[in-house]
């Protein structure tokens, strides 16, 4: 997390986007923390508590983002999705309320997109590099592709009665990069909240939520960041309080047979879309809401992804896509008289 006091302004600079406070007024309070390997900055601006209150809040929203994790984590072994990811086909588990929240939500958002976004997409990560010790510059071979995508698909996982969960087959795993942060920023600002706090922003790796009212009355505002220019933002979108997820092809990618070849694949096909966006902003009306179709709306490509978004209530999108260099952006008709385009 990179920030810069300059001209009044302070600018937090973090994965996806660029947040722009735009005042003068620095947090009352504000931590820095890596959990679900990335940085989470949780900043509390009300100015009626005193610090020890507001320091209690943000250590309580801390330990339900690591109790998030130690349940969805892939990168621990006792978490309940590693416990998922061992079962054979045909054994079941018992998860959490909280994992099983998550499960279900991810399986709406796969009916709701095709198949756009989908958590059983581990497989296919593996085999082109983007999880684990797999890391490869090696386009697939197409019949490597087929026989993994037989263990890929939303319906291959059971969700039964009583939190059970059960594989329809061996093979099948599962990862929840593309919701679990969104679900636990949702979940450390409904604890901040319930601890009294009224002005918040919270913030990891491109998920964030500003809730409650900017200290100077004036409206929050989001500068989303340029997917080829790092630190430079290329629209600023200007808001009351929003849940917004960012998805990009720029931190995490292979260059493969000349091309950039994104982490984010198409879980229906096998392959990373030829005509994939640079990078999706989505505004849900919750984090991982945003967050997961954030993913969808990449994967389906800035045509499809941005009709949609248009035939999808309660959401709007910014789609920046680079066309051989030439970076466009379209704004979904929600957003588009609350969108600045700064000038160069």
């Amino acid at each position: 997390m990179n920030v810069s006091y300059k001209y009044g302004l302070l600018v937090f600079v973090p994965l996806f986007i660029t947040l722009t406070l735009g005042c003068s007024k620095t947090p009352t309070y504000s931590r820095t923390e890596f959990v679900m390997g990335t940085s989470v900055v949780i900043s509390v601006f009300d100015s009626d508590k005193s610090k020890q209150t507001i320091k209690a809040a943000v250590d309580a929203a801390f330990e339900e983002i690591k109790r998030v994790d130690t349940l969805m984590s892939n990168y621990k072994d006792n978490s309940e999705v590693s416990e998922i990811n061992r079962l054979k086909g045909g054994e079941r588990i018992k998860v959490s309320d909280e994992t099983m929240e998550v499960l279900r939500r991810s399986r709406e958002i796969s009916a709701l997109t095709k198949g756009a976004f989908d958590i059983t997409v581990l497989p296919l990560l593996e085999l082109w590099g983007f999880y684990g010790d797999s890391n490869t510059d090696r386009r697939p071979a197409d019949k490597e592709i087929r026989a993994v995508l037989k263990s890929v698909g939303y319906k291959k996982l059971k969700l039964g009665g009583g939190n059970s969960v059960i594989k329809s087959k061996d093979g099948v795993k599962i990862i929840l990069g593309g919701i679990a942060k969104g679900y636990a920023v949702d979940r450390a600002v409904r604890i901040l909240k319930s601890r009294g706090i009224k002005s918040v922003l919270v913030e990891a790796g491109g998920d964030l939520i500003c809730a409650g009212v900017k200290p100077d009355k004036n409206l929050w505002k989001i500068a989303i960041r340029h997917p080829r220019v790092k630190h430079k933002p290329i629209a600023i979108l200007e808001t009351e309080g929003c849940a917004i997820a960012t998805s990009g092809d720029y931190e995490n990618y292979h260059i493969v047979e000349g091309k950039r070849c994104s982490h984010i694949i198409d879980p229906r096909r096998g392959y990373p879309r030829g005509d994939l966006p640079a990078s999706v902003t989505v505004i849900a009306k919750d984090v991982a809401t945003a967050d997961g179709l954030a993913t969808a709306v990449f994967v389906l490509g800035p045509v499809e992804g941005m009709k949609f978004v248009e035939n999808t209530p309660d959401i709007e999108a910014i789609i920046i896509s680079d066309e051989a260099g030439e970076i466009k952006t379209v704004v979904s008709s929600g957003l588009k008289e609350r969108i600045i385009f700064p000038r160069n």
